[in-house]
């Protein structure tokens, strides 16, 4: 089935039906489905025709090797150009006459079907042919053709096993029975993998040690092209002796993926109640969870919390809409010895004045940061764990110093150094104790290419966003 719609084809690269075509009118939500499978819809309507109606939409999808279009369904409008001289609103006996041999090579289903726009009963005509998974569908409503369908590239997974509504586990009746994503408490590391490939990023940098002997990581999925998102979930993993298992699941971007009780990224408390109409008997509401602002607008959060002791699975809602949701762990957390002297560390980006340095031609430039641009810069630098990296700067462009005894030197993006499998290059350098101050100064008055006075505490590579927030520091 090597059909062409208006020279789109199954398999096509994204990037091509973006050359062919421009920007569609409209994108829907992400589809994560249990395979790992990830699915976008665009809308488009090319004809200047007054009407709302999209004359074609395109589904794409990314299996792990980027994104290609895996189907096609054409509208009554449509003018795109269609394979053997078909138009959308032929009749029956002129698509057999621009394609004598469909009859034969199609399966023909003719029945009386329910069309929608008036609510009357009208004579459906479909000829389907298939192959495999793909399939190329005509369908005429009222004896004229106005639905056409190509696809699908991909093969689908399991109906029960799409990110339908209701999900799998909608009659879950213990937290370790919920799925997110097809994903559950205690599932093997290897399961995941299977379902969703390479995480884009582990932000732990590597595993991590508890007190009590078990090993954790944690990996990030990021699904969509927005820069301004880490990621769009992540799923943490403990081992205690007994191999890598799902211990916590985290989705915070506006994605459809299967969740417990036919909860929805995006959705309202109102809706979130009606699909989970025992939600104010089985878990905990907060009214007041927190707030702030971001990009000059104000926010409230609230949040339903639901426990067995151990797990929990929490809803957080922002401004009344879905927009986090956390279940874990598996693994009990161990108990925290509240006499403990906390661990000194080795230095710290918590500060409320910071003073970020850029390297030009004529040497040092500098620029001072407080309030809400300090908290900036102390977010971006703590917000993952820095990954190792054996290698000295060179080429430092910034120097931050956070005016509490800790310096930060940075270097450009670098090819080949990212913080896990499919990252971009990002921005790397050290970590510093400012030692001599007076030294320090006086190094960079003199434009030196590394300044003085600093003693190395580790090499490594910075958080995702570090290089552009360095740079949008000096706007």
């Amino acid at each position: 089935l090597d059909y062409r719609i208006g020279g789109l084809y199954l398999g096509m690269p994204r990037q091509e039906v973006l050359e062919l075509l421009g920007e569609p009118v409209s994108k829907a939500k992400l589809n994560v489905y249990s395979d790992g499978t990830v699915h976008e819809s665009w809308s488009y309507k090319l004809s200047d025709v007054q009407t709302s109606q999209e004359e074609f939409t395109l589904d794409f999808a990314k299996a792990g090797e980027g994104w290609v279009l895996n189907e096609i369904i054409c509208y009554q409008n449509c003018t795109l150009e269609l394979p053997h001289g078909i138009r959308m609103g032929m009749t029956n006996e002129e698509l057999l006459e621009a394609w004598p041999e469909l009859e034969k090579k199609f399966l023909v289903d003719s029945r009386i079907g329910l069309f929608e726009a008036d609510g009357t009963e009208h004579p459906v005509t479909s000829y389907s042919q298939y192959h495999k998974n793909l399939q190329f569908g005509i369908i005429l409503n009222d004896g004229v053709v106005d639905y056409i369908h190509l696809g699908t590239y991909y093969e689908d997974p399991p109906w029960d096993e799409e990110p339908s509504y209701p999900g799998p586990d909608a009659d879950a009746q213990t937290i370790l029975d919920y799925r997110i994503g097809g994903m559950y408490l205690g599932m093997p590391q290897k399961e995941v993998l299977e379902r969703f490939g390479e995480p884009q990023g582990r932000n732990n940098g590597g595993p991590v040690v508890y007190e009590d002997g078990s090993v954790h990581e944690t990996w990030d999925y990021k699904l969509t092209d927005d820069p301004d998102l880490l990621f769009d979930f992540s799923v943490s993993f403990a081992d205690k002796g007994d191999g890598w298992v799902v211990n916590e699941i985290v989705v915070s971007n506006d994605i459809n993926i299967s969740l417990p009780h036919d909860i929805q990224m995006g959705m309202s408390d109102a809706e979130l109640r009606a699909v989970w109409p025992e939600i104010t008997e089985e878990a905990t509401y907060d009214a007041d969870a927190g707030g702030g602002e971001a990009n000059g607008i104000a926010y409230r959060m609230t949040a339903y919390s639901q426990s067995n002791g151990v797990q929990w699975f929490n809803v957080d809602l922002k401004n009344g809409a879905v927009c986090y949701v956390y279940l874990g762990p598996y693994y009990e957390w161990p108990p925290w010895d509240m006499d403990a002297p906390a661990p000194e560390e080795p230095y710290s980006f918590s500060s409320g004045e910071i003073t970020v340095w850029r390297r030009t031609e004529a040497g040092w430039a500098s620029v001072r940061k407080t309030e809400h641009g300090a908290k900036m810069l102390e977010t971006i630098f703590s917000i993952e764990d820095l990954v190792p990296l054996e290698r000295d700067p060179d080429g430092v462009r910034y120097v931050v110093d956070f005016q509490n005894g800790t310096v930060c030197l940075v270097c450009p993006p670098a090819e080949g150094v990212t913080a896990g499998p499919n990252h971009p290059p990002e921005a790397w350098g050290g970590v510093y104790r400012l030692e001599d101050r007076d030294a320090f100064a006086a190094s960079l008055a003199a434009g030196d290419a590394v300044p003085q006075g600093l003693t190395s505490l580790e090499q490594c590579i910075f958080p995702y966003g570090t290089w552009e927030t360095l740079g949008e520091a000096f706007e």
